[in-house]
């Protein structure tokens, strides 16, 4: 269940992270503890007066319930794939800011994309 209070102080910061984590998870559980667990961290870092963007908590939740317990066909990639396919697809990053957020190039960002569509496309057309 999540917790009440984390809707206090950003309401609209829950449904966004609540949303993206649920669209990239499996366990309904894992996606509730993820996204208290995101939330609870903003709260921190804004009461100590640094600002955080609500695409960037999404962005968080995301690669820690990909992580955790993703949801197909997340679950068929490795981890760097399935990071970068689902930070497109579900927080709605592009290449450069998948790239600035893992901290590597945009090529890698792209290829790992690539290869992880391919990856979901030829498994789905074989069944």
């Amino acid at each position: 269940m999540l917790d009440p209070g984390a809707a206090r102080e950003e309401p609209e910061d829950l449904a966004a992270v609540w949303s993206a984590a649920r669209t990239a998870g499996a366990d309904p559980a894992v996606v509730n503890d993820v996204t208290v667990a995101v939330l609870a961290r903003a709260r921190l870092w804004r009461r100590r007066g640094v600002p955080i963007a609500r695409r960037r908590l999404v962005a968080d939740a995301v690669r820690e319930v990909v992580a955790l317990s993703p949801a197909p066909p997340f679950d068929r990639l490795a981890l760097a794939e399935r990071e970068s396919v689902a930070l497109a697809r579900c927080a709605g990053l592009g290449v450069s800011e998948i790239a600035t957020l893992l901290k590597i190039d945009a090529s890698v960002v792209r290829a790992r994309m690539r290869d992880g569509l391919r990856r979901i496309v030829c498994r789905t057309a074989s069944r």
